[in-house]
């Protein structure tokens, strides 16, 4: 068996092939629900203040070690 993707028109178009599984030439298959991304306004305020601080405590300590010279 083959899978491929068909567009139909309208909604006639798509009656008539959904009486095509009693012939077995098509079978109808539901499309997934599509997943949705979590927004990014979701994420503010998740962290802390003490955790967000130390976060950026820590990347301009990491960022200070790149940029030093040897």
């Amino acid at each position: 068996m083959m899978l491929v993707l068909v567009e139909v028109p309208d909604e006639a178009a798509l009656k008539v092939l959904r009486q095509q599984p009693t012939v077995q030439i098509v079978g109808i298959l539901t499309p997934p629900a599509p997943v949705r991304k979590p927004s990014i306004a979701g994420l503010v305020g998740s962290l802390s203040d003490e955790t967000a601080q130390r976060m950026r405590t820590e990347t301009t300590q990491m960022r200070n070690e790149w940029e030093r010279d040897f």
